[in-house]
């Protein structure tokens, strides 16, 4: 596998009370660099054959439930003509694959929305004057289905006029102590 790197997925428990309900806290891991690069075909369902250094896997903590995902561009990125349209796959430790945003794996994917960073004052957030983010997919976030890896594929590359466009995950949980 030519994979760019594994991240250990970073996650923080917040314990309640036993019998009630806990959160996480996590941080934003990138698990695409580029999705102006569309995957190649097929990748999402079958992940150990990815072939893009760009691609990275994330290392689900235990006890992590979904993952958010989101995309993070440059500020300057002012024209976008398409959006990227993603799939999450999950792996057991034994590399088997599963979709985890939709129960058909041969599903069309996710549209993540970006738009012109000139209009993220009405739809994401900004961090300074270098990086602009798009609304999360969803807040409710997607089910991981137990996977102890996670991967992201671009199905549709996202096109911009200035600019890449990274995908982010961040991996989530709701325990019961």
């Amino acid at each position: 596998m030519a994979i760019g790197g594994n991240i250990g997925g970073s996650v923080s428990l917040i314990h309640r009370a036993n019998g009630s309900p806990g959160s996480v806290r996590a941080d934003w891991d990138v698990l695409y660099d580029d999705a102006t690069t569309a995957s190649t075909s097929g990748d999402w369902l079958n992940p150990s054959a990815i072939d893009n250094s760009g691609a990275h896997r994330v290392t689900v903590p235990d006890g992590a439930t979904r993952v958010l995902i989101r995309a993070r561009y440059d500020v300057g990125a002012d024209t976008f003509t398409a959006s990227p349209v993603i799939h999450i796959t999950g792996t057991d430790s034994g590399g088997v694959p599963l979709r985890c945003d939709d129960a058909d794996a041969n599903a069309a994917g996710i549209t993540v929305t970006c738009e012109a960073s000139t209009a993220v004052s009405n739809n994401g957030v900004t961090a300074g004057t270098h990086l602009a983010y798009s609304n999360v997919t969803t807040l409710d976030g997607y089910d991981i289905k137990g996977a102890t890896y996670l991967y992201i594929t671009v199905a549709t590359a996202a096109n911009v006029l200035d600019g890449g466009v990274q995908l982010e995950v961040a991996i989530m949980g709701l325990f019961l102590n």
